[in-house]
């Protein structure tokens, strides 16, 4: 496991800090950062060839980025208990296919990327 703590003054001199550790899910990297009082962790999953989503990934994720891999669907248990994600990454696959209510359990959700896959078509029952 790898463990990494950065210290840094912002722009607007706000001090945050971040660590960085090395999760089992398939690889990706978890990042665990704070802002003031304001916590959000950020599991980093791109680019690992995956051809479907992890499934161990931890329940306080915020930001999940799946970019550059070869899922080819999600489905709504891909994200199952994942509720306060808040950013989801999935461009960059093969995605032609979004199972029914997939987006449906994540009630935070407030940017989601599908750019450069292969859906042809969406509706708002998808969505949630």
């Amino acid at each position: 496991m790898l463990l990494l703590y950065v210290w840094f003054v912002a722009p607007e001199h706000s001090v945050f800090t971040t660590h960085v550790i090395t999760t089992q899910a398939a690889g990706c990297t978890e990042r665990d950062t704070s802002v003031h009082s304001i916590t959000w962790l950020t599991t980093d999953c791109s680019r690992r060839n995956l051809s479907a989503v992890p499934t161990n990934l931890s329940s306080d994720t915020a930001v999940l980025d799946l970019k550059f891999n070869r899922l080819e669907s999600v489905t709504r248990n891909d994200f199952k208990g994942l509720s306060r994600l808040k950013v989801l990454n999935l461009s960059f696959n093969q995605i032609s296919t979004i199972e029914l209510g997939t987006f449906a359990r994540l009630p935070e959700l407030s940017s989601l990327h599908l750019d450069h896959n292969s859906i042809s078509c969406i509706t708002n029952r998808c969505l949630g």
